[in-house]
């Protein structure tokens, strides 16, 4: 691959930007085959790994002709790919194959398609029956173009039909874009969430004592002062943030925050010294399955607009608590033992926050 980097130095001349397209066919072709050998169950971490890489150099290598090609007379090398067209429900969309094939483990990676659109003739047609009403945005997506705001300008009944589409032709990295609303249509036409690595960022589950947003990513505790309200999120959400709306009217530790065992957290009682999980407390104090532990404020005080980030990285069986920025806190040798999701337990009423998403 030491070839890659010399020619993302200048692209300038055209024998360069031939080189650069026998390249970048090369590592298309590495990328496919890659793509079937998965596909045969041949799956291994090398395999994955060199996936991965060969994707990120064709990015790169693309993303230099492209700003090359604003300096000098040649067509951008994006351009220069075999064109396939696809007859959508009879509506006509052309895209290169390099672009449809960027991304693994869609509908048109599989086995048969990718067999298809490898090697083919410029100008090949494929024909698909679906409603082309949305294809174009799939596509567009596929060129790595920004289309948040489309998505989110549609209305209710729009959104599940692009969702629909959206599962069809299996684009993991679109799933993970979707608003709150498209992910539980994503939910309702019970699609794999792990599978495609799509995080869920709302409450699952709560106690009576607290009242949640319609879109259950905001909560509220509305009992008196006591231990009765506890929440969780979606289990295998190992990342999440948390911004503080109104903060405990104590900074005694009455909001706790971090990760347990869904089967051993209360939602309507106390959970601070079940050892049902890892906790950071408001006031700076840690808790773990041990139970309460030790005290590590370093200036902790949640004020309104606090964020809070909470990290599980299996790999390395650690938890980061970042406060503002600020990692406060680690905890070391915490297994999954598959149930771990994010819990909070909340003492003081009125006491409100919601997840964040990034």
């Amino acid at each position: 691959m030491g070839i890659l980097k010399l020619l993302l130095k200048d692209l300038v001349t055209l024998e360069q930007r031939k080189k650069a397209l026998e390249l970048d066919k090369k590592l298309c072709q590495q990328k496919i085959a890659l793509l079937k050998q998965i596909k045969k169950r041949k799956k291994s971490k090398d395999s994955e790994h060199l996936l991965k890489q060969i994707g990120l150099q064709l990015q790169r290598l693309r993303k230099t002709a492209k700003k090359q090609s604003l300096q000098t007379e040649y067509i951008p090398l994006t351009l220069c790919m075999e064109i396939i067209t696809l007859n959508v429900g009879g509506t006509l969309f052309r895209i290169s194959s390099n672009n449809l094939l960027l991304e693994g483990d869609t509908f048109f990676t599989k086995e048969g398609m990718a067999n298809k659109i490898e090697g083919c003739a410029e100008n090949t047609q494929f024909d698909i029956d679906r409603d082309p009403k949305y294809f174009g945005l799939i596509l567009n997506h596929l060129r790595r173009v920004d289309i948040s705001r489309e998505i989110n300008n549609l209305s209710e009944v729009e959104l599940f039909s692009f969702v629909q589409e959206v599962k069809f032709y299996e684009i993991g990295s679109l799933m993970r874009i979707l608003p709150f609303k498209g992910k539980q249509m994503l939910k309702e036409l019970r699609v794999n969430f792990q599978k495609y690595g799509i995080i869920q960022y709302y409450f699952t589950k709560c106690g009576i004592n607290a009242q949640l947003s319609n879109d259950n990513r905001r909560i509220k505790k509305l009992s008196p002062d006591i231990y009765n309200c506890g929440a969780t999120g979606a289990i295998g959400c190992h990342h999440f943030k948390i911004k503080i709306i109104t903060p405990p009217s104590n900074n005694d530790g009455g909001l706790m925050i971090g990760f347990a065992r869904h089967v051993q957290f209360y939602v309507n009682m106390k959970n601070y010294d079940t050892g049902c999980g890892w906790f950071l407390s408001n006031e700076g104090t840690k808790y773990s399955t041990k139970g309460r532990e030790v005290f590590v404020n370093n200036g902790i005080n949640y004020t309104a607009g606090t964020i809070i980030e909470c990290i599980y990285s299996p790999e390395k069986e650690t938890i980061y608590f970042i406060v503002n920025g600020v990692c406060y806190l680690v905890f070391w040798d915490v297994k999954d033992t598959g149930d771990l999701c994010p819990a909070f337990d909340i003492y003081h009423q009125n006491t409100e926050f919601e997840f964040v998403e990034f």
